[in-house]
């Protein structure tokens, strides 16, 4: 929780997550120019997105929702 009240860090997580997603839906071009819009070069965010791109965090996510969708698929089918 770095620092901050366990009950507290989870309303901050909850809420950055919310105000992107909100973002992300309402925007009307592609998510790499509203993230370019809004990531700050050298910025707080533009730091953490790095750290997700060094982190393969978009192969994470893929690997994730297609094993969850294999998954699916072979529980349907029992």
């Amino acid at each position: 929780a770095r620092g901050f009240a366990p009950e507290l860090a989870k309303r901050m997580a909850v809420q950055a997550f919310y105000g992107s997603a909100l973002c992300a839906e309402r925007y009307d071009g592609a998510l790499d120019a509203l993230i370019s819009e809004v990531a700050t070069p050298d910025g707080a965010t533009a730091a953490g997105l790095k750290v997700l791109r060094d982190g393969a965090f978009k192969n994470t996510l893929r690997g994730a929702i297609s094993a969850a969708i294999a998954r699916a698929e072979e529980m349907r089918n029992d």
